[in-house]
């Protein structure tokens, strides 16, 4: 029997959310992240290379989107690391996460006509403003807080997250077949990632990941499932829908947190993982 679309597409981003906070949280006990992250990227392109003579390749358009999508998780990448060395994890952390959402749901509403009801845009606005809580309200004065250096690159992180969140999920609904986009995704990635990390680090680069592989492969295997499972449920559910549910990675990530890497959990987190899941039930029930 087959799963209702709502339904399954609910499952499949959960999935794909718990996936999301698990890696992140290796990534951040590796003493390379760069490296560990090209070697996610360099192995991704090399396991999804032979997959592709199953699927049909992409057209010009889809071509289009796939170089599009690249440039933005290109930048993403960079803006990534320029947010995190101007401001502490737990302030622009969140402010990225939990701003994509907000701009996918803007720009459906602007630019796409969607009809997203009152409903639904509570829930909406509960996650993100749960997410943007664990940051913000741990800061005695959250309104000084916005006025922190790393706040306007978080905005500009959550902001390529939404671009390239709106461009994949319109190229994975549009394509002939879901995996043509995934895999090629993931095929024409690598390569412009390593020569990025190339021009950065030169030749230290290849030698620094040999020694994080098996990271970086265990990495891979989680992130790229996790990412295909979201592609996925895009072509089953609403995107605003989709993209906020995905965002309750932080739910998974403050559990992971607190049990594995052993990060308090006090009553402002307590209180803000509360009301991501609140709005997340809420969003899926009506």
């Amino acid at each position: 029997m087959s799963l209702p679309p709502d339904l399954l597409a609910t499952i499949l981003v959960l999935t794909s959310a718990t996936l999301h906070a698990t890696w992140s949280a290796i990534i951040k006990q590796a003493d390379d992240k760069l490296a560990v992250s090209m070697v996610m990227s360099v192995a991704g392109a090399a396991v999804s290379l032979p997959f592709t003579a199953m699927v049909p390749l992409p057209d010009a358009h889809i071509g289009g989107l796939l170089a599009a999508s690249t440039l933005v998780h290109m930048l993403y990448q960079r803006t990534l690391v320029w947010t995190l060395g101007r401001g502490d994890l737990t302030l622009v952390y969140p402010i990225a996460r939990g701003s994509g959402p907000l701009f996918v749901t803007l720009f459906s509403l602007a630019a796409l006509g969607a009809s997203i009801g009152v409903q639904d845009l509570s829930a909406i606005a509960i996650i993100v403003c749960g997410i943007l809580w664990t940051g913000l309200g741990q800061h005695r004065n959250p309104v000084a807080a916005l006025a922190t250096p790393g706040v306007g690159p978080a905005l500009l992180c959550g902001m390529l997250i939404a671009t390239y969140t709106i461009i994949d999920g319109h190229a994975v609904r549009i394509a002939a077949h879901p995996f043509t986009y995934i895999l090629w995704m993931n095929v024409v990635f690598g390569p412009a990632f390593l020569l990025a990390g190339l021009a950065e680090r030169r030749g230290r680069l290849l030698a620094d990941m040999k020694a994080c592989w098996r990271m970086g492969f265990l990495v891979m295997v989680i992130a790229y499932t996790g990412y295909a499972l979201a592609l996925l449920a895009f072509r089953h559910g609403g995107l605003a829908e989709v993209t906020a549910l995905r965002e309750t990675s932080i739910i998974f990530a403050a559990c992971i947190g607190w049990i594995w890497l052993k990060e308090p959990f006090n009553r402002t987190k307590a209180v803000a993982v509360t009301m991501v899941a609140a709005g997340a039930v809420l969003l899926k029930a009506l």
